[in-house]
């Protein structure tokens, strides 16, 4: 079975973190909710969920296949303060495994930590100023890197990653059964 990581920190971007973990999940993909500090997280619209595991519960565990990494302003700020989500964030990529996020975090957390230098990929407007090869694409994939530019995005970035993991048969299958409007090629 697939494996993934959803990480979430207080002031993560409501819909940027709980698409993937509904699509995910939807996909057959067995999805944990990670707090990075605890697994009590306020949101940034002071929505509040129990994450399944602290990361400190799960950053000495084997990989992931996938994890992701929503967006929110406070939350990109709590996901780049955290040296060891660097570090697991630099291992995931190095593996090959796959590395996805959505609205500030690609700018001000991978951007800013190099990691996705010489990648293409996209970000909410206005966050651009990290990085290069930055795309005005909705959702970009770029090898085992998945990004997204912003909340109204969700549901693609969500059947994106589930695309990426699970193949374009269960992509197209889970797009459907949710009337998800993809953007037409």
């Amino acid at each position: 079975m697939k494996t993934a990581y959803v990480f979430a920190t207080d002031g993560s971007e409501e819909v940027e973190t709980i698409a993937p973990v509904d699509f995910l999940r939807r996909a057959g993909v067995a999805v944990k909710l990670v707090g990075i500090k605890s697994k009590n997280v306020e949101l940034s619209h002071g929505v509040r969920v129990l994450c399944d595991a602290e990361f400190s519960q799960v950053e000495n565990d084997p990989l992931p296949d996938l994890i992701v990494l929503p967006g929110g302003l406070k939350g990109a700020a709590g996901f780049h303060a955290s040296k060891e989500l660097e570090n697991f964030v630099r291992r995931q990529m190095d593996s090959g495994n796959f590395v996805s996020a959505i609205c500030a975090t690609p700018a001000h957390v991978l951007a800013r930590w190099g990691i996705i230098n010489g990648k293409k990929w996209t970000c909410y407007p206005g966050c651009e100023s990290a990085g290069d090869n930055r795309s005005e694409d909705r959702v970009v994939v770029d090898g085992n890197l998945i990004t997204a530019c912003g909340p109204g995005v969700s549901l693609e970035f969500s059947v994106a990653v589930v695309n990426a993991l699970c193949g374009g048969k269960a992509a197209d299958e889970l797009a459907a059964s949710t009337l998800t409007v993809l953007p037409r090629a």
